[in-house]
């Protein structure tokens, strides 16, 4: 009995071991030609290979796919080698948004538990421009700024729409790097920064997001990268309506004044050719 138990033991103790990590790509950072994505214009990194391979390169491989870990349904096939000791695949075209965890399962010949491995593919923090139009401020991707056009006694939301994985730390504060002083009129919620109730002590304060992301890179070296959304206030004119609408309304009389006097000429034209 108690052999019997041991033997239990040792096989159970034997697939844990046989069930510990494949090896392969851990840490892959995707690589962007810019620092703002949106649907319509959407960003696109560049090739990304990756592998994975049995953790005992006497074992070889059955079958191979590549999972995304937030949605199982999303998968990929790598490529097996000629030997069947490791797996390949490429991935092209990858916005921030497929940043995440990905999952490569490995099914091996003769029976062998199946091998899982985790590859973090990573990204710095990328601005979701969507919602916003941002320009780049000093010729740097990595600072950009919008003016946000506020009225009085309103509230106002200062968005910090940021794609990043690892998951971005984000601050607000005053353009002299002073942190803001949260109270009734100042909220954080989330990554937004909120302003209730605009007075004329708001119109051009400058607040800026710092969003702070820190991964490990294919060396395992650790590294951190920042992203700088500034926000400038600028409460509108309640009157400036008035000037767009005053030159839409000269035009208007110009042109009833111009076809008056072009149906009077006519008029008296017709008149004349009459006379005569």
């Amino acid at each position: 009995m108690t052999n019997q138990l041991l033997g239990f033991v040792f096989l159970i103790f034997a697939q844990i071991i046989n069930n510990v990590d494949s090896r392969g790509s851990t840490n892959v950072l995707l690589h962007f030609g810019g620092s703002r994505h949106s649907s319509s214009h959407p960003l696109k990194a560049e090739s990304v290979p990756v592998w994975c391979a049995p953790n005992n390169q006497a074992i070889l491989i059955k079958t191979a796919i590549i999972k995304s870990a937030r949605n199982v349904s999303k998968t990929f096939q790598p490529k097996i080698s000629e030997n069947k000791k490791n797996a390949t695949y490429t991935f092209e075209h990858l916005t921030p948004e497929d940043a995440g965890e990905y999952i490569c399962e490995l099914t091996l010949e003769k029976n062998e538990p199946m091998q899982r491995h985790s590859i973090h593919i990573q990204t710095r923090p990328i601005a979701n421009s969507s919602l916003d139009h941002f320009t780049i401020e000093n010729g740097d991707s990595a600072n950009l700024k919008a003016e946000v056009l506020v009225e009085l006694e309103q509230n106002v939301t200062l968005r910090c729409d940021t794609i990043a994985y690892p998951a971005a730390n984000v601050v607000w504060t005053l353009s002299n790097e002073t942190a803001v002083k949260l109270d009734k009129r100042h909220q954080t919620v989330g990554s937004s920064f909120d302003i209730i109730n605009i007075t004329k002590e708001d119109d051009g304060l400058t607040y800026v997001c710092k969003v702070t992301n820190t991964f490990k890179t294919p060396a395992n070296t650790v590294h951190s990268t920042q992203l700088y959304i500034t926000r400038t206030l600028k409460i509108r004119n309640p009157y400036s309506f008035v000037y767009p609408l005053a030159v839409i309304i000269l035009i208007l009389t110009l042109l009833a004044i111009i076809i008056i006097f072009c149906e009077w000429r006519k008029k008296k034209t017709t008149q004349q050719r009459h006379n005569k």
